[in-house]
């Protein structure tokens, strides 16, 4: 059940993310937007995706942690206490099957999000790896590229795994609905008027993403986001006789 409820909320912010990259780059089929991230800014800067909305980049990449279940959104369980599932119905191939399966979840969503963020097969100032390389050798390139990005991408979900701890359930909904979801809406407004005024793939879109990023950390400074709503709600214990208030806070 807690399962399903992470999936569902971490599935809208995620499905922003993709519509504000479908709205900059006017086109839905990958390569397309591969080639639009395939040219440069002065010469120099990569048209990449997530140099125009890094906030974005990493709001996706959270939700392909969730969706993954990988640490820190997975759920903590108890194998020897568990009665059903597969950590007690499968044991050999079968078993390993699951985690095979959720290492390819992990590969798939690194290909799409190298795909949409980070050009895809282009990497710049490498000539075989630009639009116009059709030869044998630039299609290697391409590929090992972005076999390369997808690697890396694999990399920081196992470093982040070996890093950071499991959240709870409370603070794993909090972090979707009373964040991750607001600042994706902001970013996906602004993005519309962007491109309504054709201005969608300039330094405004940078600019915006750092405002949203900027206004949540301050709203999340000035709340009170260490107590949950259930702590809040209960009743206050008094202090029984003989008992020190010191006592009782420690």
């Amino acid at each position: 059940m807690r399962a399903a409820a992470q999936m569902i909320s971490y599935e809208i912010p995620l499905g922003i993310c993709i519509l504000i990259i479908v709205l900059t780059m006017g086109a839905v089929r990958l390569e397309e937007m591969v080639l639009g991230q395939a040219s440069y800014w002065f010469g120099i800067i990569p048209q990449w995706n997530i140099f125009l909305h890094p906030v974005v980049a990493m709001i996706l990449f959270i939700c392909m942690l969730a969706e993954a279940n990988r640490a820190p959104f997975d759920m903590a369980e108890a194998e020897q206490e568990l009665v059903g599932g597969f950590h007690t119905e499968y044991s050999a191939l079968k078993f390993g099957l699951f985690f095979l399966g959720e290492y390819a979840h992990m590969i798939t969503a690194s290909g799409v999000f190298a795909v949409l963020f980070m050009g895809g097969w282009h990497f710049p100032w490498i000539p075989w790896t630009q639009p116009d390389s059709i030869g044998l050798i630039g299609v290697l390139a391409k590929v090992a590229v972005l076999c390369g990005k997808i690697a890396f991408l694999i990399f920081l979900m196992m470093w982040i795994r070996w890093t950071l701890p499991r959240f709870r359930f409370d603070q794993l909904m909090r972090l979707a609905w009373k964040t991750l979801i607001p600042m994706t809406l902001a970013i996906f407004v602004f993005t519309v008027v962007l491109v309504y005024y054709g201005l969608h793939r300039s330094i405004l879109a940078t600019i915006g993403n750092v405002v949203v990023a900027v206004i949540a950390m301050v709203l999340a400074a000035a709340s009170d986001s260490a107590v949950t709503g259930r702590q809040r709600s209960m009743p206050k214990i008094a202090p029984s006789p003989g008992s020190s208030t010191n006592a009782l806070e420690a």
